[in-house]
């Protein structure tokens, strides 16, 4: 495996690595090779190289919004990679995703290249969800946004299966705010049923439902009604979903 003099050598050769290679092992051991290199320094460093470069695109040769394009979905792979990489400093490589996701923005557009543009969000919006620094409160906010962002491109009519995603996630957003009692914990309860009665109602498939009903009990279970009266709410829902 290759040694790196620099944070700024190791940063050049992994983005030569992911544009030459669709291979997804070879990366993970390249990372897994060099975590002293995959700290916020390296988040940093990815955002201020990576901006200026999509902010100037005839800096790029030959086709340049071709080229640009095809090096925002290398971006856009290696902030996925980073944001389910399990080893190293989970908090450093949220980091690396969302610094990937902010950045290919400049280029996934919702104008030019709205699908892209919604993925992005939707997958950012989970990055934050994942995010360690910053306030919880702030995170969900944001993820929030993103989602409600993603939800201009991807409907009902158009694009079902995402636009489903997008509302369970949101679902699950107004239920951690209710959770950590940020702003009015019953209207974030009712937000959190709306979103998750929402997806039940429009035929998600038995993997989304199943899991959609039990993000739905257990927002249920946190309402500050008796016990009693929640069960019985469960149980009317659990009637109406479960054997739809």
């Amino acid at each position: 495996m290759q040694n790196f003099n620099s944070q700024q050598d190791f940063f050049q050769y992994l983005l030569k690595v992911t544009l030459q290679n669709d291979d997804d092992t070879q990366l993970y051991a390249l990372l897994q090779a060099n975590l002293h290199w995959l700290n916020e320094d390296f988040a940093y460093l990815l955002k201020n190289w990576i901006n200026p470069v999509f902010a100037m695109p005839e800096e790029f040769p030959g086709d340049n919004k071709m080229i640009a394009f095809m090096f925002a979905g290398r971006v856009f792979r290696l902030s996925g990679l980073m944001q389910n990489f399990s080893q190293g400093n989970k908090a450093s490589n949220v980091e690396i995703a969302i610094a990937g996701y902010e950045s290919i923005l400049r280029v996934y557009t919702e104008e030019d290249f709205p699908e892209l543009w919604a993925d992005t969000q939707v997958n950012m919006g989970r990055a934050y969800s994942q995010r360690i620094k910053g306030g919880k409160a702030d995170n969900i906010e944001q993820e929030i946004l993103c989602l409600q962002n993603a939800l201009r491109v991807f409907t009902l009519e158009s694009s079902k299966d995402n636009w489903l995603l997008a509302i369970n996630n949101l679902g699950c957003t107004y239920a951690s705010l209710a959770e950590i009692h940020h702003g009015d914990k019953n209207e974030n309860v009712a937000k959190a049923i709306s979103y998750f009665q929402q997806v039940l109602d429009n035929n998600p498939s038995s993997a989304q439902k199943t899991m959609t009903i039990e993000n739905l009990m257990g927002t249920l279970m946190s309402e500050e009604d008796s016990l009693d009266f929640k069960i019985q709410k469960a149980n009317a829902i659990y009637k109406d979903y479960a054997n739809t």
